[in-house]
């Protein structure tokens, strides 16, 4: 009870009971007693119809503000409704978390957006250091929260999960309804047959049980790895033919069983890309829902853009061109910030854009134009904050200024620190699998990195061996060992990194 308080959030957003979430979490605090009368009796009852009411306000995303279609709509829940579900969801994780696989990396402890991209890449380093060609292609969901099946779901789930939890969740994703919020003034109140409530605590990990047989279905020999509703596979074959025909025979499986469960798949937003270590592999068409897709030289993967040659050419030219628009903004306002400030507004909305998923992409491996683009928007970024418009100070001295590292150690920060989640915690089974049972030994032998090879003339050497075995020296065998938290670790690798 009390872990579930501490973690809701500080906010002062409230749903159609008009309670800051802000005044739940302190009062739940005060007297998590009554919290715990209250959710004992919803459990042994019925969930409060007033709780099933949603309301949904509309957030412009970008361009024409007349056209509705540019609006996401989010719906505010009642706040002590997520401190139950936060209760619900804590019983749902200790007897359900097997049957989301070691695929899926969504709203999950120690799984991360990062840790997805690293496995999508260490997957296709893989096949291709073993002389194989891939295709990858990545199927996009319309509405795919709002397509949850409240019957499918508990029929699914039925031997599953324990029958006292499995009807408090059918009963909390009964008669649910909402209303729109526009400028004060509110629509007619309209009833949802299917789906999650959109904002709930709850929702994200039903969809995931709710879809998580999916893959299962799938080829073995493909590689399927989620975040959420986002799905990525791995098609390997001894030609780029023979990986399309895999590809072709496991998108038809992924996407009549998605159907099955009241899934639409947007064939337009479907990405397909060839890999394999031709300089230029063949264009090829996959059969998606019976539309032909073309590939492409790129796909795009958690915002990350991933080329098919892996040199992330164009990750790095789209990541320069959103800060370069900020540092245009951040000018303008310096003056009203302290030296402090200024350091943590670049760091929060700039350098995070900037090395977004840097364990995944090698930046220490770039080279000529890529590596100079980097470091050239890098140090932009920084002199802001020193105020050295005309580029006057070394970047050796500004790097002293703002105890930020340069780009080329960034990524190997990363790199460790996500190496010694993975140590500690032994999730994500994949990367603990694959990473510390062929890199992590006492005496730091060359051989398989990253669960390849990389002692030979292949293309993983050429991308990670080097910055992978300097980095993996930086971590220190005690620091996996101890309990240590994960700030006394990020302060213990900041100090090896300086």
């Amino acid at each position: 009870m009390i872990e579930a308080i501490k973690k809701a959030k500080t906010k002062m957003s409230s749903g159609p009971d008009g309670i800051p979430l802000k005044l739940v979490k302190y009062y739940g605090l005060a007297r998590p007693d009554l919290y715990r009368t209250l959710f004992n009796g919803i459990a042994n009852s019925n969930f409060p119809d007033s709780w099933r009411t949603a309301r949904v306000v509309a957030v412009h995303k970008k361009g024409d503000k007349k056209d509705v279609n540019n609006y996401r709509p989010v719906s505010n829940l009642c706040s002590l409704s997520k401190i139950y579900e936060r209760c619900v969801l804590k019983r749902l994780n200790d007897c359900a978390s097997h049957l989301l696989g070691s695929s899926q990396h969504g709203f999950r402890s120690f799984h991360s957006t990062t840790s997805c991209l690293v496995e999508i890449k260490d997957s296709l380093l893989g096949n291709l250091d073993n002389g194989k060609a891939c295709v990858m292609y990545s199927l996009d969901l319309s509405a795919a929260f709002d397509m949850l099946r409240r019957d499918t779901f508990i029929n699914n789930m039925v031997g599953e999960i324990p029958n006292a939890l499995l009807n408090a969740i059918s009963d909390f994703l009964s008669n649910r309804n909402f209303y729109v919020n526009v400028k004060n003034a509110n629509s007619a109140l309209y009833s949802l047959d299917r789906g999650c409530p959109q904002g709930s605590v709850l929702g994200p990990v039903l969809f995931n049980l709710y879809v998580g047989r999916v893959h299962s279905y799938l080829p073995p020999e493909s590689r399927f790895i989620a975040y959420a509703d986002d799905s990525y596979v791995i098609c390997p074959g001894s030609t780029v033919n023979d990986a399309k025909d895999l590809a072709e025979a496991t998108i038809a499986i992924h996407v009549d069983k998605l159907r099955e469960l009241g899934m639409v798949v947007n064939e337009n937003k479907t990405e397909v890309t060839v890999f394999s270590k031709a300089a230029d592999p063949p264009q090829i068409e996959i059969n998606c829902g019976g539309k032909l897709i073309q590939s492409k030289p790129t796909i795009k993967a958690l915002g990350v853009i991933i080329d098919h040659r892996l040199r992330w050419t164009e990750h790095i030219r789209m990541v320069v061109n959103k800060v370069r628009r900020l540092i245009c903004g951040f000018r303008m306002v310096r003056d009203k910030f302290t030296e402090i400030q200024a350091k943590n507004l670049i760091t929060a909305q700039a350098l995070s854009v900037l090395y977004y998923g840097s364990a995944a992409w090698p930046t220490p491996s770039l080279l000529g134009d890529r590596l100079r683009r980097l470091e050239s928007i890098h140090y932009r970024c920084l002199r802001v904050i020193v105020k050295d418009y005309k580029q006057r100070i070394s970047r050796e001295w500004i790097d002293a200024a703002t105890q930020r590292l340069p780009p080329k150690l960034w990524c190997r920060f990363a790199a460790a620190s996500l190496a010694i989640k993975v140590r500690q915690s032994r999730e994500p089974k994949y990367l603990h699998d694959e990473f510390f049972l062929n890199t992590y030994t006492e005496a730091r032998k060359p051989g398989r990195l990253f669960g390849y090879d990389s002692s030979k003339s292949m293309i993983g050497r050429g991308q990670t061996k080097n910055w992978i075995g300097q980095t993996l020296g930086q971590i220190k065998n005690s620091w996996t060992t101890s309990s240590l938290s994960n700030d006394q670790i990020r302060r213990m690798l900041k100090r090896t990194f300086k």
